[in-house]
């Protein structure tokens, strides 16, 4: 799957989320809730609240006023006394709105942008991928009237519609396409999720600890790559690993 094919699952979800918050879909779900409650002998009654609340008194500045629209909560409890209108308004839309709200704050415009400029770029299309190329120019240093002259020539050495990357790659050769060359790393690099929760589990967190965490950048940069590169460090010979440490000038002598 794409970026853009994913940002048009995005944009779906989010569109069928939006046509779900109306009366109608909410009577279809609440008459199978109805059913199933019944046949469950569940209650669906509003809940009881202990509180006692608090009377509300008519605002002083807007007497002798005409009022058109509700000062207090009269009217809202007054609609929510039944168990339907209760459920639709406290739980229904509090929870379509509450999801349609974390979708628009995790996919921005502004990342969905880059995202759908992102497989445009992939695909060689010059014309839809500025979001992305104008986002990493100044960065990497790179023309982009250049980059998309070579975007075109990497087009017409591809005989075939469809291709893979790897025969992308393969064509943007660094001496002769460098700066198509030098976008493809970022655009094949770039991370698929950035959840918060993720974070937890991160290779940095097991490595710079609390009492590691003056460890130079160099250093840092070897350990993790170890810690990453797990399957490869077992192929590798410990023995002249410790030959080659035991060669380094040291006050304590390894070597007999």
């Amino acid at each position: 799957m794409t970026l853009g094919k994913a940002l048009d699952i995005i944009k779906s979800v989010t569109k069928t989320l939006e046509d779900k918050r109306n009366e109608q879909s909410f009577q279809c779900l609440w008459d199978a809730l109805t059913e199933f409650s019944e046949n469950f002998e569940i209650s669906l009654d509003t809940p009881s609240n202990s509180k006692k609340k608090r009377k509300v008194f008519e605002n002083s500045l807007l007497k002798d006023s005409i009022v058109t629209s509700t000062v207090g909560t009269d009217n809202f409890e007054e609609q929510s006394k039944t168990p339907e209108a209760h459920w639709r308004s406290h739980s229904y839309y509090e929870i379509l709105d509450s999801i349609i709200q974390g979708l628009n704050s995790r996919f921005s415009s502004e990342s969905l942008s880059i995202a759908n400029a992102l497989d445009s770029f992939l695909k060689l299309n010059t014309n839809d991928s500025d979001p992305f190329i104008n986002h990493y120019q100044k960065l990497l240093k790179i023309d982009s009237d250049l980059l998309k002259a070579e975007m075109m020539v990497a087009k017409n050495c591809i005989s075939k519609e469809e291709w893979d990357f790897d025969e992308l790659i393969n064509i943007a050769n660094e001496s002769v396409l460098p700066n198509l060359r030098k976008m493809l790393k970022v655009a094949l690099i770039l991370p698929v999720t950035t959840a918060t929760c993720e974070r937890s589990f991160s290779a940095m967190r097991r490595i710079k600890t609390w009492l590691r965490s003056r460890m130079e950048q160099n250093r840092f940069d070897n350990l993790a790559i170890l810690n990453i590169e797990k399957d490869l460090l077992k192929n590798l010979n410990k023995e002249k690993i410790l030959d080659e440490f035991a060669k380094k000038p040291r006050k304590l002598k390894l070597k007999f």
